[in-house]
């Protein structure tokens, strides 16, 4: 090969080494901003994000209260329980609605 060639080759060799070795650090180029407040305000959150998050959760109350009484011969502590699972599914629809 001539000269010119392997001259080329050899600067662009040095400078992608020189550029791996600017870089030391893992993963440098990849940034992380934080927030510039911890708490998030209720402006961040949209209505639609709150609808869909209740209706997310009315439908999870709906799915395991339809799934106790679908079959009537459960174990009552298994009602209770499945009972306490359909409240929290509620409960946490209208915090989801309200905060």
């Amino acid at each position: 090969m001539p000269d010119g060639v392997d001259g080329a080759r050899a600067r662009e060799s040095s400078a992608a080494s020189s550029a791996r070795a600017a870089t030391s650090i893992p993963f440098s180029h990849l940034t992380y901003a934080p927030r510039t407040s911890a708490k998030a305000t209720n402006a961040d959150d949209c209505l639609s994000c709150r609808v869909l998050g209740t209706s997310a959760c009315a439908v999870g109350a709906a799915m395991v209260t339809w799934e106790v009484y679908r079959e009537p011969r459960r174990v009552l502590s298994h009602k209770i329980a499945m009972g306490a699972f359909a409240a929290a599914f509620v409960a946490l629809g209208v915090y989801r609605a309200v905060m």
